[in-house]
């Protein structure tokens, strides 16, 4: 063994241990393999983007552990390393059981500690999958169904939940904010899918740590950070990619650079994505094509044949990401990090809105998102010597910028109606984890945000702002506010058994006052809502490998802006009208889970879930002074407001397994699968069809392969929930002329091969058989057959 770890040293031309230095390779490629977590009892570093680490906190007598998503979990003893010449070689492994995560309580914990289940994606399978959006990030888990209405666009569904039910968090912060809806949204693509460290999804509620919103589970993302050089040498970095796909004509460029010393680092990195027209494929449903669309002629508005009916006509879209952040650590205790983030589309066509048909003619001659801007403003700090109040503390502070609009214009018609939308967000965070012994880990801290809710609305002509007043979609000027303090604690107790309980309160604040020409019934809304939540979890791990765990949770959501104040046309004929009265929903859920590994070899993993929702917002009639229509931008509508008027369950499961074959060939399979239903019988809107992967990955050297099948059931007419059955444009008609959403599958292969240490080719086709579908709720079909080619330079 020694004598192999010495022969693969010489390969490594130029590069030399430096005293205390070692440096961790992967066995097939030997290229450097960064953010290893390396720990002993008492302490932990994280290799660099070089691969390497310092030695120098550890004695020789420790046993260290290496670990890192992807690869086998390593223990050797600092001698060891120091006899193979300061290498380390981790074993690529698709057995994922054991890894390091922040989301659970905001501090590195173990996969097997946690009593509930926890997803990981990444950074290297986020590479070799080459997903186009951080919402296909998410795709890549297996375990996240992901619903689209127009191709710039990603809503996650959860266990049966989604959107504000869901929370979204980048590097600490929640990006959920005041004018999140309970239809589907678009926000996680404000993420660059090339800048993204790790992704990590808890599936169930997160409410302990995250407060409200975090009831179907929490997708945190880590973004790409500053690395420190591990030696006295100055570490610089940079890559770059180039992505070409033919389903949307994509063109993508990302670059990424890292300069490091020991003090001091700095990257920064930035993606430019084009996409044209997507085209579907050719075998399905007929009711999907676009068998004409609408254009301008000499300033009017005609209807045209589409020339190819599987080109999704007006769904392209532009978008461009920028980050950079600067780290600082003057000493082996403190870490400081300054981050800002920017991202902007171009105008997003609303692709369902546009293939809506009114009394037998296409309704709009446009209908688009403008453009969707984020910008984050972020100052991050850690210490970690140990005393009497905690052994590593973090505070968080940051300010987030959103805007959006919605620009539309019906069929013929010379009036454009526009409304704007924007929320500025301060968020502060402070936590802390106090080891009381080896046994018992103590967690607590504090966090508030603070929202503050711009809207404007009117009419042009030819870009000329002209009379009328089509209402705001929320009240101007409207603030919604929250602050939560929490504790939580794990305690291992004898033969394997680790208890895990935690509680918060959090409370929310809402301000906000309806002009006039808003349809409510009270025009002043000044509300407060207090929850408390708890947790408790039990985990046994065996002698013989396996692990049980399980859970009881509770969590809520705090009705915000959009529920109380919003004013919007959800279809033709209805309009949804604010609601003050409006109070928080509660979940309660359970969980039961167990994996086991079977030498880093073979692994299993299951689930089941049940969920039961209290005072469920949900839209539903409403009057207002005794009328319930009312003439809504042209139309006479029925009234509809979000109301506290139901209660739900939810319950499901999910599996997975993988096997390593032999050296070079593993399996690898997810299927999950969720049922729900409100008090009224009505199944639930965003309890996706049974969903998972199958697939065979072969690996040789530099060479990675993978052939996979994705595939989703049907979902019946009499399976629907009674608000996606109005939606009939969005589907395709059964036997009967119901809508129903068909099952599908996809034949996919994928690849990767390292021409040498510096560049990368990898490609693939997906949907081989050309199938034509759409997820389930979607409004734009699928891509057709898509080849896609990239290349990645390493320096």
């Amino acid at each position: 063994m020694v004598r192999k770890l010495l022969l693969i040293s010489i390969i490594f031309t130029g590069i030399k241990a430096h005293g205390q230095l070692a440096k961790i390779v992967d066995a097939n490629t030997k290229d450097p393999i960064d953010m290893v977590f390396v720990y002993s009892q008492k302490h932990n570093v994280t290799s660099d983007l070089k691969g390497e680490f310092n030695l120098s906190p550890f004695s020789k007598t420790d046993t260290l552990i290496f670990q890192h998503p992807g690869y086998k979990r390593l223990k050797l003893a600092v001698k060891e390393v120091n006899e193979a010449d300061n290498y380390v070689l981790l074993t690529p492994s698709i057995v994922g059981i054991n890894e390091v995560v922040l989301s659970e309580n905001k501090f590195e914990t173990n996969t097997e500690e946690i009593p509930k289940r926890v997803e990981v994606v990444s950074k290297e399978a986020i590479r070799f999958e080459n997903p186009q959006t951080a919402a296909d990030v998410l795709g890549v888990s297996k375990s996240v169904f992901i619903q689209k209405s127009q191709l710039g666009g990603g809503s996650p569904m959860i266990r049966g939940l989604s959107t504000n039910r869901v929370l979204l968090v980048v590097d600490g912060v929640r990006m959920n904010n005041a004018i999140f809806r309970e239809g589907n949204l678009q926000n996680v693509i404000s993420l660059d899918a090339n800048s993204i460290q790790q992704t990590e999804v808890i599936l169930g509620p997160g409410s302990v740590i995250y407060g409200s919103d975090a009831l179907g589970g929490v997708m945190n993302f880590t973004t790409l950070m500053p690395t420190y050089s591990a030696s006295e040498k100055t570490l610089v970095t940079a890559n770059g990619l180039a992505r070409y796909s033919s389903a949307a004509q994509e063109k993508m460029g990302h670059f990424d650079f890292n300069i490091g010393g020991k003090k001091w680092a700095w990257m920064a990195s930035g993606t430019y994505s084009d996409y044209g027209d997507l085209k579907m494929g050719s075998n399905g449903p007929e009711e999907y094509k676009r068998p004409e669309y609408v254009d301008q002629i000499n300033g009017k508005d005609t209807v045209l044949k589409n020339e190819d009916d599987r080109v999704q006509k007006f769904s392209g879209y532009s978008q461009q990401n920028y980050m950079t952040k600067l780290g600082y650590r003057p000493n082996k205790y403190w870490q400081f990090t300054v981050a800002g983030h920017f991202s902007k589309t171009s105008d997003v066509p609303r692709y369902d809105r546009l293939t809506q048909y009114r009394n037998g003619s296409l309704r709009y001659g446009d209908w688009y998102y403008g453009p969707q801007q984020w910008a984050m403003g972020q100052f991050q700090g850690k210490h970690t010597q140990e005393n009497e109040v905690y052994t590593a503390m973090k505070f968080n502070l940051a300010y987030q910028d959103y805007g959006e609009s919605r620009l539309s214009r019906s069929f013929g018609s010379s009036k454009r109606k526009e409304q704007y939308e924007g929320v500025k967000v301060f968020t502060t965070n402070l936590d802390f984890e106090k080891e009381i012994s080896p046994a018992f880990h103590f967690y607590y801290g504090a966090n508030a945000t603070f929202n503050t809710v711009s809207s404007r609305a009117q009419f042009t002509e030819n870009g000329a702002v002209v009379a009328g007043d089509p209402g705001t979609r929320y009240p101007n000027g409207s603030a919604w506010n929250s602050q939560g303090v929490y504790v939580d604690g794990s305690y291992d107790l004898d033969r394997g058994w680790t208890a895990d309980a935690g509680m918060r309160y959090t409370l929310v604040q809402i301000n906000a006052t309806f002009d006039q020409r808003s349809p409510a019934a009270d025009p002043v809304v000044e509300n407060q809502f207090g929850a408390l939540n708890g947790m408790v979890g039990i985990t046994k791990k065996t002698n013989n490998g396996y692990r049980f765990y399980g859970n009881v949770s509770t969590g809520f959501r705090a009705p915000n802006i959009d529920d109380i104040g919003k004013v919007f046309d959800s279809e033709p004929g209805q309009v949804v009208v604010p609601n003050p009265n409006l109070k928080p929903e509660y979940l309660t859920g359970l969980e039961l889970g167990m994996d086991k590994s079977w030498n880093d070899i073979v692994s299993v993993q299951a689930s089941v879930f049940y969920t039961y929702l209290n005072d469920i917002m949900v839209r539903r009639p409403f009057s207002i002074n005794g009328v319930d229509s009312l003439l809504y931008d042209g139309t006479w509508s029925s009234i509809d407001a979000i109301q506290n008027a139901e209660s739900a369950t939810i319950y499901g499961f999910s599996v997975g397994a993988s096997a390593a074959f032999t050296k070079n060939w593993s399996a690898t399979a997810k299927y999950n699968l969720q049922k729900g239903e409100t008090s009224e019988g009505d199944n639930l809107r965003h309890v996706a069809p049974s969903f998972g992967s199958i697939g065979v990955v072969y690996t040789h050297g530099w060479l990675k392969a993978e052939l996979y099948s994705d595939f989703n059931s049907e979902l019946s007419y009499d399976k629907m929930a009674p608000s996606e059955v109005d939606k009939d444009y969005l589907y395709a008609k059964d036997n009967n002329g119901n809508p129903y959403s068909p099952s599908w599958y996809t034949l996919n292969v994928k690849a990767s091969f390292k021409l040498n240490h510096y560049l990368t080719v990898m490609g693939g086709v997906e949907n081989i058989s050309d199938q034509l579908y759409r997820p389930y709720s979607s409004g734009i079909s699928a891509p057709g057959r898509n080849f896609i080619i990239s290349l990645k330079a390493t320096i």
